[in-house]
């Protein structure tokens, strides 16, 4: 096995960890990444200064960060490899769409007021809580397995 040939070969400590004990971790941590993604964009858009506002951008790119290799593994856990390509077009499609419809809210939701700093942090306000409801709501209806 390869954790025990870098133990005897480099004196390297490894362990090999089995996917099936992290399925369960992967749910919790979908719903934290984007609700962390949220929670960041809310906290540059509120923060006084840039002291404040570079934390808050840090957690809002961890929470990207995170997004798609956890959606990544909870596919590869959960759909039978037979509907992995089409699973994989239908979210790359969905994703295309949201590119193409959050530009419209946006620009619906500052059609007619000046651009401003004001606006701008009215905006990613207003897409912050978007996705934390969003985290809010994927972790209420979330299947439970009491």
């Amino acid at each position: 096995m390869a954790a025990e040939r870098l133990s005897e070969d480099h004196g390297i400590e490894a362990r090999v960890i089995n996917c099936h004990t992290i399925k369960p971790l992967d749910e919790k941590m979908i719903v934290l990444s984007i609700a962390l993604a949220g929670a960041g964009l809310v906290g540059v858009a509120v923060a006084p200064q840039l002291l404040f506002a570079m934390p808050a951008l840090v957690v809002h790119e961890i929470g990207r960060g995170f997004f798609q290799p956890l959606t990544d593994a909870f596919v590869q856990h959960r759909i039978h490899s037979s509907y992995r390509a089409t699973f994989g077009s239908l979210q790359s499609f969905l994703g295309r769409i949201g590119f193409a419809i959050v530009p419209f809210v946006v620009w619906m939701f500052i059609q007619g007021k000046p651009n401003t700093p004001a606006t701008i942090s009215q905006v990613w306000i207003v897409c912050g809580s978007a996705l934390l409801l969003g985290a809010m709501l994927l972790w209420v209806t979330r299947p439970r397995s009491d």
